[in-house]
């Protein structure tokens, strides 16, 4: 998250940046600042904004509420920001982190994770303008190919 200012400077100065961004970073920890993510994103005008939120991390057990509480500072300051909660959908499934029969780190969506990911974030577009009452998206109630549906 740390490094997304520089991004979006280096896609909007090449012309490289659309109306409408997905953000899938920061599960490599809380050392970032919420206040700049956001001034950042608001000076862009987008018109939709979904960010995905962190994940369960083994390592860093302690990580993901405090990336995903910043994560809702975002979204509260930048107007048509929604979250996919991706930590909801994948917690107790660790068939999300699975690499074959190998398992994963925990952290690391594998394909059957990278899949539900995608749906996840797939309806969050899909479904804009977002409501108004909750910036986090919760899946719909169908998913492809047998994968989970959070609660």
């Amino acid at each position: 998250m740390s490094a997304l200012p520089g991004v979006l400077a280096q896609l909007n100065a090449s012309g490289q940046l659309y109306s409408r961004l997905v953000v899938e970073l920061g599960t490599n920890g809380p050392s970032w600042n919420p206040n700049q993510i956001a001034a950042v994103l608001n000076s862009l005008h987008l018109q939709q904004v979904v960010l995905v939120n962190s994940g369960n991390d083994p390592a860093h057990p302690d990580w993901p509420a405090i990336i995903n509480q910043q994560l809702l500072q975002v979204a509260a300051a930048v107007p048509g920001t929604t979250i996919v909660d991706w930590y909801a959908a994948s917690a107790g499934h660790p068939e999300d982190f699975m690499w074959g029969d190998l398992s994963g780190d925990g952290i690391h969506p594998g394909p059957i994770g990278s899949e539900a990911m995608a749906v996840l974030i797939t309806q969050a577009v899909d479904s804009w303008p977002p409501p108004s009452a909750s910036p986090v998206a919760s899946a719909g109630p169908a998913f492809p190919h047998g994968l989970h549906c959070p609660a």
